[in-house]
């Protein structure tokens, strides 16, 4: 089943990259995400800090799209009472996203925005590997000129003792366009009133 949804996802990509240039579908950010891992009834915070690259695969206006996004991140859970070791940790997912608003492509004309997804993740926990089910939910902004998203994501281990974990990620969206959106919004507002 895997392989399959790998294939499926690669041929969209692809096949969605003719409808225009690649670099106007792509878009990143890059943030920290404080991690809640569970084991059993053993509840334990990790810190990582991570890169989220987005691909819009479509995106009919400015504020709509559906992408592919992979928001990665590597960090460490340092010894506490509940987990006594100390450990590196890495999530590496792979989802679909669909995006409303602010930052959904890069002609959006909102000052906020809105996400969800849903898709697969792999994440090592020392020196083990677990995967399985991940979604993804939340919003992004414009503040003080510059833009963030925040996004809350649960993961689902396929295998009994597996760690699964609760993550909360604060990043500052990136990219030399997010000046030009700025300028060209501020012309919307002042053309609309003479339309």
């Amino acid at each position: 089943m895997r392989p399959l949804f790998s294939i499926l996802l690669l041929s969209l990509l692809f096949a969605s990259a003719s409808q225009a240039q690649i670099g106007k579908r792509f878009k990143f950010s890059t943030g920290y995400s404080a991690y809640l891992l569970e084991t059993g009834t053993k509840v334990s915070p990790a810190h990582a800090l991570g890169i989220s690259p987005q691909f819009n695969l479509w995106q009919p206006r400015g504020n709509f799209s559906v992408a592919f996004v992979s928001p990665i991140t590597a960090g460490v859970h340092f010894r506490t009472k509940v987990l006594g070791n100390m450990f590196f940790f890495s999530d590496i997912p792979l989802m679909g996203e669909i995006n409303y608003g602010h930052f959904a492509t890069r002609d959006f004309r909102k000052w906020w925005g809105v996400f969800a997804g849903a898709g697969y993740s792999f994440q090592s926990v020392g020196t083990r590997w677990q995967y399985g089910a991940n979604v993804s939910a939340g919003f992004r902004f414009g503040l003080f000129g510059k833009s963030f998203t925040v996004r809350y994501a649960r993961f689902f281990g396929e295998n009994f003792g597996d760690y699964l974990s609760h993550r909360l990620t604060l990043e500052i969206n990136l990219g030399r366009f997010l000046k030009d959106v700025a300028s060209k919004n501020k012309l919307q507002k002042f053309e609309r009133p003479f339309q």
